[in-house]
C-alpha cells in the first residue's frame, strides 16, 4: 500500500431523536493494508452514538477490525433523546488511511397510523391496526423512512383516541374504550399488529364516522384516519 489512501464515508444521515438507523458503510481506499482497525466515532455523543449493529447499545466510538483484502466497515447511528434539531459528525479513521467525516442530523421523529380500514360495517369483525415511527416528510404528512427505537433507549407509549363512541370503540387486551395505549419496544419500528400480541383494534358498532388519532410524547403525528361505518 502506498499511503495516504482514503476512506469513503456516507453522505449526510438523518436520524430521529431516540431512534436508530443503518446499515451505513465506510470503505477503505486500498485492500493491501495487512489488516487494520477502523475507528468510527461520534464527535458529540450527546447528539448521536454509533453501534456495530442493530442490537448493540450505542457508544461514543467503536473499533472494527478489517482483515487484509477487505475494505468495508458497517455501523448504525443512534439519535439521542432530546437532541432534535441538532447535528454532529461521525469520523471514520484508520492507520495509514487518515480520516473522513460525514454529518448526522437529528430530527423530531413522527408517528403514523397504518392498517386501519377507512370503511367497514357494524357487522364486520374488529379491525386490527398499528402505528409505526420514523422520519417525517418535509410537510409532515407521511413517514418516508421507518426507524427503530434505539437499543439502549426506552420503549415509547402510543396513545390512540377515537372521536365517536356511538360509531366504534378501541379494543386492547386491557378492555375497550375511546382511548387505548400500546407500546413500541426497543429495537422496533412499529407497535404490535394484533390485539393478542399487545396491539389495538377498531370495533365498529353503529353507522356513522369516527376519527382515530395516534400520539407519542415528543413525536409529530402525521395522520389521522376517519372510519366510516355502515349498518
Amino acid at each position: 500500500m502506498n499511503p495516504p489512501a482514503n476512506i469513503s464515508v456516507p453522505g449526510t444521515v438523518t436520524v430521529g431523536a431516540g431512534l436508530q438507523d443503518g446499515v451505513y458503510y465506510a470503505l477503505l481506499g486500498a485492500t493491501d493494508h495487512g489488516g487494520v482497525t477502523v475507528r468510527v466515532q461520534s464527535n458529540n455523543p450527546a447528539v448521536a452514538l454509533v453501534a456495530p449493529n442493530a442490537s448493540t447499545p450505542g457508544s461514543t466510538y467503536i473499533d472494527i477490525p478489517v482483515a487484509s483484502g477487505s475494505t468495508a466497515v458497517s455501523y448504525y447511528i443512534q439519535g439521542m433523546e432530546g437532541a432534535a434539531g441538532q447535528n454532529t459528525t461521525i469520523t471514520v479513521s484508520a492507520q495509514g488511511f487518515g480520516s473522513n467525516s460525514h454529518t448526522v442530523n437529528v430530527v423530531q421523529p413522527a408517528v403514523q397510523i397504518a392498517g386501519l380500514n377507512t370503511s367497514t360495517t357494524s357487522l364486520s369483525p374488529n379491525d386490527e391496526f398499528y402505528a409505526y415511527i420514523g422520519i417525517p416528510s418535509s410537510n409532515n404528512t407521511v413517514i418516508y423512512d421507518y426507524q427503530e427505537i434505539r437499543v439502549g433507549g426506552n420503549p415509547v407509549t402510543v396513545t390512540f383516541t377515537n372521536s365517536n363512541d356511538v360509531v366504534g370503540r378501541l379494543v386492547t387486551n386491557s378492555g375497550a374504550g375511546q382511548s387505548a395505549t400500546v407500546t413500541i419496544g426497543v429495537g422496533q419500528s412499529n407497535s404490535p399488529t394484533t390485539v393478542a400480541a399487545g396491539g389495538v383494534a377498531f370495533d365498529p358498532m353503529d353507522g356513522g364516522s369516527s376519527t382515530v388519532t395516534a400520539s407519542i410524547t415528543g413525536f409529530i403525528s402525521v395522520n389521522t384516519v376517519t372510519v366510516t361505518v355502515t349498518q
